[in-house]
């Protein structure tokens, strides 16, 4: 029973926000794409002189990054491309 009325309760509440934030975007005259959140473009900090990819140094390390530095005998740099 309880449960019930907490669901209830939230649902009621969710629609309140949203009519909230409808008359927002409409008072302010904002669209979704203007506040949606964007994601930004990488820099690459290695690329592999084989085939052209590049590894920005986030996420789960490529298995060819290794394999380019010991051929390259350098550290990873930064290039100005991004991808």
């Amino acid at each position: 029973m309880l449960d019930l009325k907490i669901a209830d309760a939230f649902k009621r509440e969710r629609e309140i926000v949203i009519q909230e934030i409808r008359r927002k975007l409409e008072l302010h005259q904002l669209t979704v794409d203007d506040v949606r959140r964007r994601s930004r473009q990488l820099i690459a900090k290695i690329r592999d002189p084989k085939t052209g990819r590049v590894w920005s140094g986030r996420g789960r390390k490529p298995s060819w990054v290794d394999a380019a530095r010991s051929e390259e005998n350098l550290p990873p740099t930064r290039q100005e491309s991004t991808f």
